[in-house]
């Protein structure tokens, strides 16, 4: 996964802003919106609400809608001039699990 992420990597001159902050906390809706996406709206079967975004084909930004990080990643957009990373969520549930499991194994 570090060899992945080492090739996503670039230098640039342009501003880098990275989104950063729990998984769930909607850095990549913040994204989506900065990207001015359109919302789209969904109401599951249990009543609750999901916001997804009409991305068109040139951006792949995944919304998650649980406590596992959809974000393995960062991902990159350019904004006018400055660069946006997606990062990863800290505290998700699959990193715990992680965490628990690498010891052991």
């Amino acid at each position: 996964m570090l060899d992945e992420a080492e090739n996503a990597l670039f230098i640039t001159s342009n501003q880098t802003i990275n989104l950063l902050g729990k998984t769930g906390a909607g850095k990549s809706t913040l994204l989506c919106l900065l990207s001015r996406f359109l919302p789209r709206i969904n109401f599951t079967d249990d009543g609750g609400v999901q916001v997804d975004f009409d991305q068109g084909h040139n951006s792949n930004i995944v919304i998650g809608y649980t406590s596992t990080s959809y974000t393995t990643l960062p991902n990159f957009k350019k904004i006018i001039n400055s660069i946006y990373w997606d990062c990863p969520g800290f505290c998700d549930s699959k990193s715990v699990t992680q965490e628990i499991v690498k010891p052991v194994a």
